[in-house]
């Protein structure tokens, strides 16, 4: 986290009760974050501490949840203030700047933390999913099913590159988080790519983290 004074903030509850009256806010969510509740407090304090340096005085509270509210709550209100900061941010400061901003995040796990809240971690929007790749054996297997699935949950649509679903899976988080083994999660990865279902983006990707373009909606 960052070494600098804490930054205080004062009204952010009566600014998080206003955000409550859009029909956009989630208002509380489930999401799994490999720490414990005063670790996701930290991180919202660092993002809410990282966002008052880019607002004037009077705006303070625009982009800052409440810390006194539940995990749950927290959690929503934060996806909320993240997705309207980034798109604020963008629109003012451009994307070569948010690009700054962003490398912050991920030193202060700001960015892992939205990963884990900007989809529903029940994943129940999935009854969408086409039924001939359930049904049709020869499409895919039962693991490149999983792994699939895995991907579709973690997609997030990008209205900068035309809205394409990107996904940030590596073969390590997916070895953890479907009990595969890694190679296993290679090999699906792998034939899933060959059969056009993900789509590898080079100029988005590390040595650390791949990005796949996911071609199923």
């Amino acid at each position: 986290m960052n070494d600098k004074t804490s930054v205080r903030v004062s009204g952010k509850m009566a600014a998080y009760v206003k955000r409550l009256n859009d029909p956009k806010h989630p208002q509380k969510i489930k999401f799994k974050f490999s720490a414990q509740a005063r670790d996701v407090i930290k991180v919202v304090k660092a993002f809410g501490e990282l966002t008052v340096e880019y607002v004037d005085d009077s705006e303070k509270t625009r982009f800052f949840p409440p810390l006194n509210i539940s995990v749950r709550e927290m959690g929503a209100d934060f996806k909320y203030c993240y997705e309207k900061f980034e798109k604020w941010f963008r629109r003012i400061y451009g994307n070569e700047e948010w690009l700054k901003v962003f490398y912050k995040f991920e030193e202060n796990r700001i960015y892992e933390l939205y990963q884990c809240v900007n989809q529903d971690a029940t994943i129940s929007y999935l009854h969408n999913l086409p039924m001939d790749l359930i049904f049709d054996k020869g499409k895919l297997s039962g693991n490149e099913l999983k792994v699939l699935l895995a991907f579709m949950a973690r997609a997030k649509k990008t209205p900068e590159l035309g809205g394409i679903s990107i996904c940030g899976w590596s073969a390590e988080s997916l070895e953890r988080e479907l009990g595969m083994h890694r190679n296993t999660v290679g090999s699906c990865i792998k034939r899933l790519e060959m059969k056009k279902f993900i789509k590898l983006l080079s100029s988005l990707s590390n040595k650390r983290k791949k990005k796949y373009q996911v071609c199923v909606s």
